[in-house]
């Protein structure tokens, strides 16, 4: 999926489809979220939606898609005991640091593109606590979309712009480039506020 199918999704449904976008879609988009923020900020900013409500619905949709696995992941249980079973010290140690680390994990992997899918699954399968969960994934989900989502309003015509000014060659060098700086701001958010915590 390109950010034209995202965009015709949310121009189509305008809030539902940015919940269906980060609930259905987005497992299979090659695009990142950071980027899909951008997109749906920039056209919430030019009147598709209301610019708040644009970013609630980005946050209640990753939020609760998160909340979907986490559940999933939860209440696998036989499979968990099944891995206990069979790696019990593995099974022990992991439980117990994921119970540790479980602040630190999920900024880290919020802030990391496509690897925050694995968030839920990994609190899952560590069978943290659901409401201490709930408390740090809402917490982490806020920072990453109130990093992003302002992004789209301020700079996204900007971006467009300089986009359209190049020839093909040098948008794809550009977009690669944007994707390597938009993972390295993410890693650097995410290691800072892991320090700030400490």
């Amino acid at each position: 999926m390109l950010a034209t199918d995202l965009y015709g999704i949310v121009t189509g449904y305008t809030y539902l489809g940015v919940a269906f976008y980060y609930i259905i879609f987005d497992f299979v988009s090659p695009i990142s979220d950071e980027f899909s923020l951008i997109i749906i900020a920039w056209l919430s900013h030019n009147g598709l939606m209301n610019v708040v409500g644009g970013g609630l619905m980005a946050f209640l949709a990753l939020y609760a898609r998160n909340v979907i696995i986490f559940y999933f992941s939860h209440n696998r249980t036989k499979w968990v005991d099944a891995l206990t079973v069979k790696y019990p010290v593995f099974m022990n140690n992991y439980q117990r640091e994921m119970s540790v680390n479980l602040v630190k994990t999920i900024m880290i992997l919020t802030f990391i593109p496509k690897v925050r899918i694995l968030v839920p699954v990994l609190a899952g399968f560590g069978q943290v606590s659901k409401k201490r969960y709930f408390i740090v994934q809402a917490v982490a989900m806020a920072l990453f979309i109130g990093i992003y989502y302002p992004l789209g309003i301020f700079f996204y015509s900007r971006i467009r712009a300089f986009m359209q000014s190049m020839d093909k060659a040098d948008k794809a060098t550009s977009i690669v480039s944007l994707l390597i700086l938009t993972i390295l701001i993410s890693f650097l958010v995410g290691r800072y506020i892991v320090r700030k915590m400490k």
